[in-house]
């Protein structure tokens, strides 16, 4: 069994993905020794410099990484942002919420991932 992961898809313009990245780093600050945290920009609907601006502004500690094709969220069947995907140990997805997503939620979801 592999390590728990919770993968955010988000940009910079997205007012939605402003308030829960800021949900996302507070779980990475707390789980993120038991369940891994990673960001996704969908690049191909992003600038670059905007998407490196928002991980400062926001001092988002947790692996970010572009999605200049889509490919990654094409693999995840992301339709808009913010999409948050649950994967547990196993690799299956367990949970996906498309939207804003709150810090009581991703709590609820990394707890049932922990308990595996």
């Amino acid at each position: 069994m592999q390590t728990p992961v919770v993968i955010y898809f988000w940009t910079s313009w997205c007012p939605y993905c402003q308030a829960s990245s800021q949900a996302m780093e507070e779980a990475h600050n707390k789980y993120g020794e038991d369940v891994t945290f990673i960001g996704v920009n969908a690049t191909a609907s992003d600038r670059e410099q905007d998407a490196v601006s928002f991980i400062d502004e926001h001092s988002l500690s947790f692996v970010n990484v572009r999605d200049e094709g889509g490919g990654i969220a094409g693999s995840y069947y992301v339709p808009p942002v913010p999409t948050t995907v649950f994967v547990d140990g196993e690799g299956i997805i367990t949970h996906r919420k498309t939207g804003g997503i709150t810090a009581n939620e991703i709590e609820n979801h990394v707890r049932l991932l922990k308990e595996g």
